[in-house]
């Protein structure tokens, strides 16, 4: 069975995130962004980089407008940082739609692994405890005979 991610973007539209990305708007027969690679959200504005999803080859940027469902490309960086600072985005810092891209901040993280981190030792060391434990028995009954 074909398993992916789903991260939801504004106005109804969601990023599926597998092998290769794509963006999608349940109302819509076809795919609205193909092939994405990094990307990030700011209002109702999604933009980011798009690579071929066999041979990993560099394809372009695009900009979707969320609220217009409109979708504009460019294989040009200076076009494209142009056209989103017309939108009001400066320095775009696009990531790639992983763990902590919508919903789990790395603080989450932080708190997780300050739980998990103590349980993890202290279940080691309860299993090597009782590890020597037996050992030294099964060592007394060696000796003993």
């Amino acid at each position: 069975m074909w398993h992916h991610r789903e991260v939801s973007l504004p106005n109804g539209y969601i990023l599926y995130v597998d092998d290769f990305s794509w963006i999608e708007h349940p109302s819509q027969t076809a795919k609205a962004v193909h092939d994405v690679g990094e990307l990030d959200i700011q209002g109702d504005i999604v933009f980011g980089t798009r690579w071929d999803s066999w041979d990993e080859e560099f394809l372009g940027y695009f900009i979707l407008d969320t609220q217009l469902q409109v979708v504009w490309y460019t294989r040009d960086e200076n076009e494209w940082v142009e056209k989103l600072n017309e939108m009001g985005i400066k320095e775009p810092k696009v990531r790639w739609p992983g763990l902590f891209f919508n919903g789990y901040p790395l603080w989450l993280l932080v708190i997780l692994m300050s739980i998990l981190l103590p349980v993890i030792l202290l279940t080691i060391w309860i299993l090597r405890q009782f590890i020597l434990e037996e050992r030294q028995l099964y060592q007394d009954r060696f000796d003993r005979l």
